[in-house]
């Protein structure tokens, strides 16, 4: 359970982002939401509004605190990217083990445009779309 400590420091932060609400437009009269096509500068777009969201919430969260990050995406450049700018950027962030058991995964990329990623990110998780539900990505951080 999330608490909020002080104004503007929690223990923990559930990031299911507000890009869900960019990544659709509103598709007819009844309000019936479709995506949006994606393209190179849109991509870019989203992973800049995740890096701020993501950065934003780091900077609320006390240490001791977590960060569930999750996306309905499988852009690199909005996942395993920010993840890695996040240890880049902090020395009190870990990564912690996501676990799903019985969920089908798929691979965490180790290297995106030329960038080998730190070993840290592989604990990540890229759940696999089924019949039932979208596929997403997820990350578990910690401030120490």
């Amino acid at each position: 359970m999330c608490s909020k400590i002080y104004k503007y420091v929690y223990t923990c932060i559930n990031m299911e982002s507000e890009i869900i609400k960019k990544a659709f437009k509103l598709g007819n009269s009844a309000g019936v939401l479709l995506p949006i096509e994606w393209k190179d500068r849109k991509v870019r777009e989203m992973a800049y509004t995740q890096r701020e969201l993501l950065l934003s919430a780091w900077k609320s969260l006390k240490p001791g605190g977590t960060i569930v990050y999750s996306t309905c995406t499988f852009a690199p450049e909005e996942n395993e990217m920010q993840i890695d700018r996040v240890l880049e950027r902090f020395e009190d962030a870990i990564v912690l083990p996501v676990v799903l058991p019985g969920v089908d995964t798929l691979p965490i990329m180790k290297e995106w445009n030329g960038k080998t990623l730190s070993p840290e990110v592989q604990k990540c998780l890229r759940v696999k779309p089924t019949k039932d539900m979208e596929g997403f990505f997820i990350a578990k951080l910690q401030k120490k």
